[in-house]
Order: C-alpha cells, then structure tokens, then sequence
C-alpha cells in the first residue's frame, strides 16, 4: 500500500543514474520489520538496499516496452529485508539471487492507456523482496549467477552483467521530486514556472521544448484523458506550469485537469531533441515561448530535490504535509515529518507513528 500510494501522485524518490526509483519498494518491504528495529537499524538496511537496487538498475537496463518499477528494485528490497533480519553478507547475496530467479517483466503499456496498474508495480517488487528475504533466512537457496541468467534470459544480453563496484554511495545522488509528475517532466515545468510572470498567456502562440531522447520516449503522452497519462506528458507539465504555477496533486483533479486555457497550451507544445544533451547523456531542457509581441527563452539543467540543489528541511516538511492535506492536519504533518528528521538513531523506528494517534 505505501509504494502504490508514494507512485499515485508520483510522491516517489528517483535515481538518474538507475533510471528509476531505488528507493520505494525496499522502504515499502522494510516497513512491516519496524516494530523489531531501531532507527539506526532501519536506515541501515534501506541504504544497503538502496545501493543494491541503484547499481542492478543501472547495469539492467529493460528493454522497450517494459518498465523498470515491477523489476530491480525487488533486488533491493530482498538485500534490505534480509540484512534487518540479521542475516550476514552472504545471507543477503542469497536473499538478492532468490529474488532475481523470479523478477517480472512489468510493462510500460498502463501509462500509454492511461491505466493505474502501473501503480501496483512497485509494492509487487516490495513483497517479491520480502519473499525472498524470508526464503533465504529459511535456509532456500538460489544459484549466484541468477542476476547474470536473468539478464541473458529475459533482456537478452550475451555478456554477462558488469555492475559498478565503486565505494561511494549512489544514495548520495539520490532526487526528490517537488512536482507531481515523472522526473522528466520537470526540466520543462520548471522553465516554465520561471517564464510564467513576464506572460500574458492568452496571446501565446507557441511553445518549443527541447529536452534530452530519454524523456521523449517515457513522457511523449499528447492531450492526456487520465491523470497517470499526464503524469507522464512532457506537454502537460509545462502547460499546467504556465497555467497554474504549480504541479500539485490538485492540478490532476477536476475542475483544473480539464481547464480550457491549459488544455489550449497544452496543443501548443511542440517537442523535440536536445542533441546535445542526449549525447552527453545529461539531464535538462530548453523551453521556447513565442506571444503575439515577443519570444522568450529558459534553459534549465537542474531541479529542486537534485543533489546539486537539496531540499531544505522547511521545504521537504511543507510539500510532505501538502500531500498529506486530505488526511492530516497541518499541524499533525508537520509533527510527523519533525519526528523523522530529528529521532535519535537509538529510538524505535516506531515512535515516529504515534503523531497519528
């Protein structure tokens, strides 16, 4: 329930270098350990997972058509389960190759349809780590190169799979998202955001982004009909930046998701390739906007959340009591998210809970 809940307004955190989310599904699998486990001992083990999900998501690369939120990042969630277990080094590595013998093939097809099975994609992964994790600690045992078959199987590689080694933690390039939308998109809602003020938008006549080949592929959704396809639309990102300012979970909602100005902004947005940018394998966007007196341009490289531009503590407490407006107080989000940041290592993981009470 909490990974499909983090993806349902794209809540989720992101690693560019895995090109998905590392970090979902192993919080999501360690969640139901925490009565057993301290602070200290929880963050412990989502960083080892971590580290396993980010390095395989980057060295497994899916193939077209899939998507990556029902795959690797249950290698993750098998390696954190199963150290809060107890289990050693090879325990662990035992737990990993359990789960790789059985990883899934989850396809892209639900956000082309505008679908919430997408959604579901990332607590599968949560419970197949989980799974493994026990099986492991139960004595079942896998083979050590099901990562390497898995990849010849069912990627159809011919090497076998090189995974980065290196000691520097890969959470340390991790982002969190100010927007509810797929990372991609927010190099245009940004640009947009910063253009917004100096425009009269009933007198624009066009708009041109130009962005790197990856965000093309995952987010060229034109006029979506659902929230989980404009999630995932370059073009409506932007519009909806432009109209609203913002790209909250309320933009996905009637009466603003079918607002008549920003579904007009939304026709005009023509996408195209950022050559330079595809090639240095970089992150960004170039937004154009032409009105009927003038043309004005932003070029953004990063977004807030990046590692380049962290989150302050004030600003991750506000957007977490904003997604939580419809269940909690202001005053009890804001507690909750203080009780997170500031419990000692030592203290039970638990005790971030009773604010609900």
């Amino acid at each position: 329930m909490l990974a499909m809940a983090a993806c349902w307004d794209e809540a989720c955190e992101g690693h560019a270098g895995a090109h998905g989310r590392p970090g979902v599904a192993t919080f999501a699998a360690l969640l139901s350990l925490s009565p057993n486990l301290t602070l200290g001992r929880f963050l412990r083990a989502f960083v080892i997972g971590y580290e396993v999900s980010a390095r395989t998501g980057a060295t497994l690369r899916i193939k077209p058509g899939m998507h990556v939120d029902g795959n690797w990042p249950a290698l993750g969630a098998a390696a954190a389960v199963a150290h809060a277990l107890g289990l050693d080094a090879a325990g662990v590595a035992q737990a990993v190759h359990i789960a790789a013998c059985q990883l899934p093939m989850s396809l892209y097809l639900p956000i082309r349809s505008g679908d919430t099975a997408r959604n579901t994609y990332l607590g599968h992964a949560a419970a197949l780590g989980q799974s493994a994790a026990f099986s492991a600690a139960s004595g079942i045992c896998a083979p050590k190169l099901s990562i390497d078959e898995y990849a010849r199987v069912g990627l159809g590689w011919q090497e076998s799979a090189k995974f980065d080694l290196a000691h520097q933690f890969h959470i340390l390039d991790a982002y969190l998202k100010p927007y509810a939308a797929v990372r991609h998109v927010h190099y245009g809602a940004l640009a947009a955001w910063q253009m917004k003020s100096d425009l009269d938008l009933e007198q624009v006549t066009a708009i041109s982004l130009q962005i790197y080949e990856e965000a093309t592929i995952y987010c060229s959704n034109r006029a979506p009909k659902t929230p989980l396809q404009a999630q995932f639309s370059l073009s409506f990102g932007v519009a909806a930046m432009l109209r609203w300012g913002c790209l909250d979970p309320l933009i996905y909602r009637e009466p603003q998701f079918h607002d008549p100005l920003m579904r007009r902004l939304e026709q005009l947005v023509d996408v195209s390739l950022d050559q330079g940018l595809t090639q240095t394998q970089t992150r960004g966007a170039t937004l154009t906007i032409t009105t009927k007196a003038r043309t004005v341009q932003r070029q953004v490289t990063a977004v807030y959340g990046d590692a380049s531009m962290p989150f302050t503590q004030e600003a991750l407490t506000e957007k977490f009591a904003t997604y939580c407006a419809s269940t909690l107080s202001q005053s009890q989000a804001t507690s909750m998210a203080n009780r997170i940041l500031t419990l000692p290592e030592t203290e039970s993981f638990n005790k971030i809970w009773p604010t609900l009470a």
